[in-house]
């Protein structure tokens, strides 16, 4: 369940950062070779009839982790430790945490306010979920699920299931969908980086918000 990541399209994730702003190329490492799945097959319709994109991706990011040091860094407040400029506000409760129910606001450049809730949060078997929308743009379901692979290693599977509000947003949408491999590279070296190997997110240019988060 882990390959070397490879997008289908390779002008998809030059669009999406092109859709992201400027800072979002500068800020994106190079290809990186993690140990991902490729994503899985998923729907991405748009009717003459307004029907709005709709897709979904399921890949893996592979983890130099013990499952019970991982399971907390996909969460709102956990994602400080390895993403630049991620800064959930809290909207309820009114304070940092983790746990059915939680609610707070994150903000992307070029695309708006996206409230999330948590809908999920099973440390037992080390599951989170998510959902999210940004007003007139996307919504979508995240799912994540940490597993161990020996004492010392684990692996996320990672779904996301993204529908554009609107026909400004559609083009958005099918890029993630094609660009989703890169973005879970991105997280797997994040993690790599600053949490395995302890580099400070200033010490070197970052993954940041933008590169994990659409």
């Amino acid at each position: 369940m882990t390959t070397n990541k490879a997008s289908s399209n390779p002008d998809a994730s030059d669009d999406l950062r092109d859709r992201y702003g400027p800072d979002h190329a500068q800020s994106r490492p190079n290809r990186f070779a993690p140990r991902t799945t490729g994503s899985e097959p998923g729907a991405t319709v748009a009717t003459d009839t307004g029907e709005r994109v709709h897709i979904e991706r399921t890949g893996v990011v592979a983890m130099d982790l013990p499952a019970a040091e991982a399971f907390p860094l996909f969460s709102a407040e956990g994602e400080r430790r390895w993403v630049a400029g991620w800064d959930p506000c809290y909207v309820h409760p009114n304070n940092p945490g983790a746990g059915e129910g939680v609610i707070f606001r994150t903000t992307n450049k070029g695309v708006g306010t996206a409230t999330w809730i948590q809908t999920r949060h099973d440390p037992a078997a080390g599951v989170a979920s998510f959902v999210y929308m940004v007003p007139d743009h996307h919504a979508a379901m995240v799912e994540v699920q940490v597993i161990p692979e020996g004492e010392a290693r684990s692996r996320a599977t990672v779904k996301y299931r993204m529908t554009a509000l609107s026909s400004a947003a559609d083009d958005f949408v099918r890029a993630f969908g094609e660009a989703f491999d890169d973005y879970l590279g991105d997280w797997a070296e994040a993690i790599r980086r600053h949490i395995v190997e302890g580099v400070s997110l200033t010490a070197t240019t970052p993954t940041t918000a933008d590169d994990v988060m659409p």
